[in-house]
């Protein structure tokens, strides 16, 4: 667990879900030949929970010169050095997961830093997706 995802999984404990039954941390979802991993889910509530700091999700983070330079693209990060460059892009990725997940019947939460700052925000926003 992060430290962030350390203070969500005490509150859905706090709300009496049960870890492994209720909610899995770290689930990972199939998406045709992929897979998606979700930092939450809680399947019979049809609820997935993305904790997205913005040192993972918002920051642009440069691994290479050969990685775009358009500032509007969000996270470039290559993934082989050794290979030609292979670039992904974080934002692509996390809509193209959550455009499956609400395509399959689940409702998804962002969890945002000023959100993170707060375990009573953080219980606020979850309760009032239960």
């Amino acid at each position: 667990y992060t430290p962030q995802e350390e203070m969500v999984r005490k509150v859905l404990l706090e709300l009496g879900l049960r870890e492994g039954i209720d909610f899995v941390h770290n689930c990972r979802v199939k998406n045709g030949r992929s897979y998606y991993w979700i930092d939450f889910m809680l399947h019979t509530r049809r609820l997935a929970i993305e904790v997205d700091p913005s040192v993972w999700h918002r920051k642009r983070s440069r691994m290479s010169l050969d990685t775009p330079s358009d500032p509007r693209d969000d996270d470039w990060i290559e993934i082989d050095q050794s290979a030609p460059p292979i670039v992904w892009n974080r934002g692509i990725s996390d809509q193209r997961k959550e455009e499956f997940l609400v395509s399959n019947g689940f409702r998804v939460i962002h969890l945002s830093d000023s959100e993170l700052k707060s375990i009573d925000r953080i219980k606020e926003v979850i309760e009032g997706c239960l």
